[in-house]
């Protein structure tokens, strides 16, 4: 969720953080065949053949949390959250900014389709969101499963695709 942060900073460092996130993902994500794309609103997509997409996906975690604090005063980084009101009106404590990273891994002969490979990353983001660290992996069906984040990097045998969204 976005709103908060909007509505306590304004639209315009709002802005800014969509901007610093986009800057990051081209940073990490250079390689020639790396695909970063902005979905629309604080939702980004990055496709990589990169053996370590999840490795990078994490990079790029840290390095908002860290840069993204300069969007802060001090009073609100000592106190580690902002005050506004949630979307019935209530008055409520959010965090500080952070990324979810949702991957999602397919292997060189599988068959999967584009609507497959988005159903799995709105999937694989959706955990990631609810996760402790916000980052979660699925595998596409035929790879058997899914894991959360922590575990080895791939084999470097597929192609990820990194899903991220900013959230308070």
């Amino acid at each position: 969720m976005f709103k908060p942060l909007n509505d306590v900073l304004g639209y315009r460092v709002g802005d800014q953080v969509i901007v610093l996130l986009a800057e990051l993902l081209k940073e990490v994500f250079h390689a020639s065949d790396d695909f970063v794309g902005h979905i629309g609103g604080d939702d980004f997509v990055v496709i990589s053949s990169s053996s370590s997409a999840n490795y990078n996906a994490g990079t790029v975690q840290s390095l908002f949390a860290e840069r993204s604090r300069r969007f802060y005063s001090d009073c609100i980084l000592k106190s580690g959250f902002i005050e506004s009101e949630d979307r019935n009106g209530q008055p409520c404590r959010f965090p500080l900014v952070s990324l979810s990273a949702g991957t999602v891994e397919v292997g060189p002969d599988e068959k999967v389709t584009a609507d497959q490979i988005s159903e799995f990353a709105s999937f694989a983001k959706t955990r990631a969101k609810a996760s402790p660290n916000f980052r979660f992996v699925v595998f596409s069906r035929a790879r058997s499963g899914e894991r959360s984040e922590g575990s080895q990097d791939s084999d470097g045998s597929c192609v990820s695709c990194v899903l991220g969204e900013v959230q308070n």
